[in-house]
């Protein structure tokens, strides 16, 4: 038979088995509780982070809100994926109403100069006066040819006056134009900016996106071995 002794030694071994077993019991609960509320952190960081993303991406789009505030409203709803395309797009179309207006600002130009070629040559037909005078004097049909001189005078003086008018018309044509083709340069300039901040913006969120989510998996992959 087992001594008192024993019995004592073997109660105490016992003892310090359970209160080991409790102990680590706790220990466990302890880390798992951490490691929930360390999660449970982590995800509300997460969405303060996305919070911010949506600021951001806003704030990149702030330029539009007082130049084309439908615009702006149509792109906020968007994802930053399709704020690029659609900026891209702009940028496109930007460039095709530039080429096309400075296309026909030179077919204005061009036509411009070919007017200036016509008015000079038309001022070259004006005849001298006193020639003309001689030429009928010594013409027997003088009178018919004063009154065709006359006639293609006034034609000459009509033509001149509708020239002019022409001219000027089509000068000031072509200043508007050439101050839309500088409006068109300044906003292509000014879309392709915003462009390249929403693409840069948009990169940055995917890699952070694949880092946490990276973190996250390693996170839950340790928290499962805990348990």
């Amino acid at each position: 038979m087992e001594d008192k002794g024993e019995l004592r030694d073997r109660g105490s071994i016992f003892k310090l088995m359970a209160e080991m077993k409790k102990k680590d019991s706790i220990e466990k609960t302890l880390n798992k509780e951490k490691i929930r509320r360390r999660l449970k952190d982590e995800i509300k960081d997460l969405q303060v982070e996305m919070g911010n993303i949506n600021t951001t991406n806003e704030s990149i789009l702030l330029p539009l809100q007082d130049k084309n505030p439908i615009e702006f409203n149509l792109l906020k709803r968007k994802s930053g994926e399709e704020v690029v395309e659609a900026l891209d797009y702009k940028v496109a179309d930007l460039r095709k109403k530039e080429n096309a207006l400075k296309y026909e600002s030179q077919k204005r130009t061009m036509r411009i100069e070919q007017l200036m070629k016509e008015y000079e040559k038309v001022t070259n037909l004006n005849f001298e006066k006193e020639k003309m005078e001689e030429i009928m004097e010594e013409s027997s049909e003088g009178e018919t040819i004063k009154k065709k001189y006359v006639t293609i005078l006034d034609m000459l003086k009509k033509e001149r006056l509708t020239f002019g008018n022409h001219l000027e018309a089509l000068e000031g044509t072509l200043k508007k134009q050439e101050e839309e083709i500088s409006k068109l340069k300044k906003t292509h300039h000014a879309a392709i900016i915003t462009r390249d901040l929403a693409r840069q913006n948009q990169h940055k969120i995917e890699i952070s996106l694949i880092q946490e989510g990276k973190e996250r998996e390693k996170r839950i992959i340790e928290y499962r071995k805990n348990n």
